[in-house]
């Protein structure tokens, strides 16, 4: 009866065996690492979660702070001051016309518009002292400033829960496999022989191989860019939009002393040491801001643009070549490229690099109006400031003028270059007008020509009738560079400023023409210190015959006035780039 009774009594799963005992300590261990790792884990993935929540607040903050100050600054320039600009105007034509009460009537409503936004108001007006309100100050107050450091913060803590994301990805790895160890230490226990060693074998190599694993991933550590140094990107970021290049210059210093592998920070300050003419400094800056990670369009497209004008072509060449792998239709890239390949000497290739960017310019813009929209107006600005890099490089051939170009000693000695420069300016000229004002010519017979422009303002009679003209000198204009177009802010056409009873600035172009048709259309551009002053832009239809003399006022009517500076006008004629001409006007 006894030995029946034990012969039905259970078996234990653990007889107490030194191998069983090694098991269950084995597991146990095993265990506690499993839970160390779940522990992990879940601090981690809440660390990550809090993290995108944050960085997700700051990017509606910066986008609503930017979308709300632009939507600010644009009604402080283009609706109050324009509205104060008229009335101020009209108080000087009074007072000049002896009408004292309608002068006083227009002041106080001037007055009252200042009123209605800062921008009127000091410190960024003070209308005894200033021909504009500094728009630049006044966004740099409103918004610029706060959006740069909000930007960062978003980036910041986008990474900082990309990283807590990645370490709570591992963590779950590690769980994982703590789990198979856990079911192969378990199967040991139900095999005999050399079987049970191998798997117990295996076991412990895996959990070795987690554990370190782990405790390096927890020593790895998750840092976040010091909020000093963010502030300190987002003053020079504000001191940029204001053009204190110097002043922001020292700002990205003292971010990078802060943060030295901040790649955002090295590229703004390549930017000012190109602007600044370091360009060795900005050289250097751009491969860091490459080498820290910002590997994108922008730096490769303005380290290549920098290569340029420093006259390191086979650099230029990379870079760009870089920038359009990643970019290839963007137009601005293959004209950068076209004008590297002028530079150096390599004419064949730089005329079919530049046919290539106007087929994708004329690609782009029939698709666009296929697609019943107009292109974006990038388009017409880059390819504006390709016709100036051509103007640039001409002119250093030409006239040792270097600004905006490689040294004249770091250019190929080809006689071509000059003339093929001057020639692809034209091409791109009329490339642009074309596109933009796509015309029908019925007379193709006729070639229309104009004489040298002569520039001249108006003498007017006590009546105010205009009566007669003194001539313009000729004055040539600073020229610009051709980089990415990234600036935030109100566009600005500061062409216009009050006027003024002791001052006359009404400009008027005269010329004498031939072989014109009255179906055909003009097109005058007005540069302002080699920035189109659109607002002066005028589009017609022709209807002053096939020849004779033109007037044409540069500026609509007497109640403004042009503001001091180097102008340029060009006209087109059907679309076709016919003449241009300069004239300067003093402070």
């Amino acid at each position: 009866m006894m030995t029946q009774e034990k012969k039905n009594k259970a078996k234990p799963w653990f007889t107490g065996e030194p191998f069983e005992q090694m098991i269950g300590l084995l597991i146990a261990i095993v265990t506690v690492l499993a839970a160390v790792s779940g522990y992990l884990q879940v601090g981690a993935d809440g660390l990550s979660a809090k993290a995108y929540n944050d960085s997700q607040q700051f990017a509606l903050q910066a986008i609503g702070g930017r979308a709300r100050g632009e939507i600010l600054a644009g009604y402080a320039w283009s609706d109050a001051y324009r509205t104060w600009l008229a009335l101020d105007t009209q108080a000087v034509l009074s007072k000049n016309e002896g009408d004292d009460a309608t002068e006083d009537r227009y002041l106080t409503a001037r007055e009252r518009i200042a009123t209605l936004t800062p921008l009127l108001q000091p410190p960024y007006f003070d209308d005894s002292t200033q021909e504009h309100p500094n728009l630049r100050a006044y966004e740099s107050d409103l918004y610029i400033l706060d959006t740069a450091v909000l930007k960062e913060q978003f980036l910041n803590t986008d990474a900082v829960g990309a990283a807590w994301g990645e370490k709570s990805g591992k963590y779950v790895v590690h769980l994982t496999l703590y789990t198979v160890v856990l079911f192969l230490f378990s199967l040991a226990l139900t095999v005999a022989g050399r079987v049970r060693w191998l798997f117990v074998i295996l076991s412990s190599l895996m959990t070795v191989a987690t554990t370190i694993w782990m405790i390096n991933v927890i020593l790895q550590p998750v840092t976040a860019m010091p909020q000093a140094a963010i502030h300190a990107y987002g003053t020079g970021m504000a001191l940029v939009h204001q053009q204190g290049y110097e002043q922001a210059q020292k700002a990205f210093d003292e971010a990078l002393t802060i943060a030295p592998d901040f790649a955002n920070a090295l590229y703004e300050r390549a930017n000012v040491n190109h602007l600044l003419g370091q360009y060795e400094q900005a050289a250097a800056d751009y491969q860091a801001a490459l080498d820290a990670g910002r590997v994108d369009v922008n730096v490769l497209w303005n380290a290549g643009w920098n290569a340029y004008i420093m006259g390191d072509y086979p650099r230029s060449f990379a870079y760009t070549a870089d920038a359009l792998a990643q970019s290839p239709g963007q137009i601005a890239l293959h004209f950068n490229l076209a004008l590297a390949q002028l530079a150096s000497g390599q004419l064949d290739d730089a005329a079919a690099t530049y046919a290539s960017g106007i087929d994708l310019a004329e690609d782009q813009v029939s698709t666009a109006r296929a697609e019943g929209k107009e292109p974006p107006a990038s388009l017409w600005w880059y390819m504006d400031a390709a016709v100036l890099d051509l103007r640039n490089l001409y002119k250093c051939l030409e006239s040792d003028e270097c600004a905006g170009s490689p040294a004249k000693t770091a250019i190929a000695v080809a006689p071509q270059i000059s003339p093929t420069a001057l020639d692809l300016q034209h091409t791109l000229q009329s490339l642009a007008v074309s596109l933009e004002y796509p015309i029908q010519v019925t007379d193709a017979e006729l070639k229309p020509q104009m004489e040298a422009l002569a520039f001249a303002t108006g003498i007017y009679d006590a009546a105010g009738t205009l009566v007669s003209y003194v001539p313009l000198g000729e004055s040539a204009a600073p020229l610009r560079f051709g980089m990415v177009q990234e600036g935030q802010g109100v566009s600005q056409d500061t062409s216009m400023v009050r006027a003024d009873s002791a001052v006359n600035r009404d400009v008027f172009v005269n010329f004498r023409y031939a072989g014109m048709a009255n179906d055909g259309v003009i097109v005058m551009k007005v540069y302002l210190n080699d920035r189109e002053a659109s607002g002066l832009r005028l589009v017609l239809p022709w209807t002053l015959g096939e020849s004779g003399d033109a007037s044409l006022p540069l500026s609509p009517g007497r109640t403004f006035t042009l503001a001091p500076g180097d102008y340029r006008v060009d006209f087109f004629v059907n679309g076709q780039f016919i003449q241009t001409g300069t004239f300067k006007i003093n402070a």
